[in-house]
Formats: structure tokens, C-alpha cells, sequence
């Protein structure tokens, strides 16, 4: 039974989550391929549909009762709290959810509904996309509401009585922690960036994650590269013993040879009357 439920939560989250990815694209594209959400909001006013559309992948996301994903993702946690084996997992899911529909409608709130921000060739350019690209998020839509009405029988037909073995809190909660997440997504931003600013701007510098990775990681690995690596090495051994070195050494060879040659004729004179002297010595000694 649960590796049933499994394959249909599989069948449900590969259309609202195709919706989420397709609806993003779509954004990407009105926007001139603007990917950085602090450059959106406000464009609700131009892409209306895509944001029904993205509404309704979210709120499947996050297991909103009677869409696709409300179906088979509390199966899921409700099987996983029966097992006794798997009851820490069951509890690390519903965290997963909270954080699944704060970070889903987190998207919703700060590229459709939050202030504007948009470049003036981005607002200028803001329009829904052409039936290739909407006709397939429309199906990917339906789908996102209907398919989960394939098991609606197991939840809602005459004589379903909830399972004595799972507590009423623990199959609402799920369901709870989602709408949790979604409310905080409107309370929590306005009021951190109101009243602790400085939370807000460690939050939005990603915990200055890219500080410490460009200042102690990147930073000392370049140091390392240009020191050790190009300066010491390439720059230094390898130019020593490779084609500097040889080409210093010929130079040096050559001008030592060319010391030699004072442009004198009495002096090459001379040096050769010593060389025939000693070439003759030698010829009569042996």
C-alpha cells in the first residue's frame, strides 16, 4: 500500500512541480532573462495568468487541501507515522513541508506581490508569453488540480473513517506546518526588515556565506596558486631550468667567448705563432 501511494505522489509532483519550473521559465523569459529576484515584484500586473498558475503549483506543493499534491503527501506522512520504525522520518517530513511552502510562496510573494523593481527594459517588455509556452502550463495546471481526484475515493467515499491508529494532530499537522510556512512568508519579511534590520541584511547577504567563501577559501586558494603555483613553480623552477635558464646560459656562454676577441690583429697573430709553436712541439716530441 505505501509503495502504491509512493508512485502516486510521484504522478502528482511531476505536474506541479513541472507547473513551478515551466512558470518559472515563463518569468525568466518576460523578464529578459532575469533570474535575480530582488530585480522582480509587481510583475503580477502583466503576467496574471502565470501567476494563477503559479498559485496553483505552489499551493499543490504544500499539500493545500483537495489540490493533487493534499492527496498524497499526507498518505505519505500518515503511512510513515503508522510504521514504528519511521517515526523520527515522519516528523523531519513535516519540517520538510513547512520549509517546502515558505520557500515556494517565498517565490510568489517577492516576484509577483512584493514592490516593484524591475529595470525600465524589463517593465517595458513585461507581457505574457505566447500559447507555446501558456498552453502547456495550462495542462500542467489541470493536471495540478484533477490528478489527485484519482484517489479522492480513499479520503472522501461513503464509509471512510479516519485511522484509529493515527491522532488527529498528527495528520494535521502537515497541513498546519504548510500554512504556517505560508503565512510567515507575509509576516516575517515585513516585520524583521522593519524592526531588526540587521537580521535582514545577514539573512540577505545568504549568512555571508560569499564573504567567507571569497575571503578564507577563494581568496587564500589564489594566494597559494600565484605564490606557490605561478610565481614559485611556473614563473620560477620551470622558467630556471626550461627556456630561460638555457637562453641566460647561451648569453652568458657567448659573451665570455666574445671577451676573447679584443679585434686586435697582432694579438690573433700572436696566438696563432703560440698554437703553430706548440702543435710543431708536439708533432717532433712523438
Amino acid at each position: 500500500y505505501s509503495s502504491i501511494s509512493s508512485l502516486y505522489h510521484l504522478l502528482t509532483h511531476a505536474f506541479f512541480k513541472a507547473l513551478l519550473f515551466l512558470g518559472a521559465g515563463s518569468i525568466i523569459h518576460a523578464l529578459l532573462d532575469e533570474q535575480d529576484l530582488r530585480k522582480m515584484g509587481g510583475i503580477i500586473r502583466g503576467l496574471p495568468l502565470t501567476y494563477i498558475l503559479m498559485l496553483i503549483g505552489s499551493l499543490s506543493l504544500a499539500g493545500f487541501p483537495y489540490l493533487s499534491g493534499f492527496y498524497s503527501k499526507d498518505l505519505i506522512l500518515e503511512l510513515t507515522y503508522n510504521s514504528y520504525c519511521l517515526i523520527s522520518i515522519y516528523w523531519l517530513a513535516s519540517i520538510t513541508a513547512f520549509l517546502t511552502a515558505f520557500y515556494s510562496f517565498r517565490l510568489i510573494y517577492l516576484s509577483f506581490v512584493s514592490k516593484p523593481n524591475l529595470t525600465r527594459m524589463s517593465a517595458q517588455h513585461l507581457q505574457e508569453a505566447d500559447w507555446n509556452l501558456l498552453g502547456p502550463l495550462l495542462v500542467l495546471g489541470a493536471g495540478s488540480i484533477l490528478v489527485g481526484y484519482i484517489a479522492q475515493n480513499m479520503v472522501f467515499a461513503p464509509g471512510i473513517r479516519p485511522l484509529p491508529l493515527v491522532p488527529t494532530m498528527v495528520s494535521l499537522a502537515p497541513v498546519i506546518m504548510s500554512v504556517t510556512g505560508i503565512l510567515l512568508v507575509f509576516i516575517l519579511r515585513p516585520y524583521i526588515l522593519r524592526t531588526r534590520p540587521s537580521i535582514y541584511g545577514f539573512l540577505f547577504y545568504a549568512w555571508e556565506f560569499n564573504q567567507i567563501a571569497n575571503y578564507y577559501i577563494g581568496s587564500t586558494a589564489w594566494k597559494f596558486g600565484h605564490i606557490v603555483s605561478y610565481r614559485t613553480i611556473d614563473r620560477g623552477i620551470l622558467e630556471i631550468l626550461g627556456p630561460t635558464g638555457i637562453a641566460r646560459f647561451m648569453v652568458d656562454r657567448t659573451k665570455e667567448l666574445s671577451n676573447l676577441q679584443s679585434g686586435l690583429l697582432f694579438n690573433y697573430a700572436l696566438m696563432m705563432l703560440v698554437g703553430a709553436a706548440i702543435a710543431l712541439k708536439y708533432l717532433l716530441v712523438n
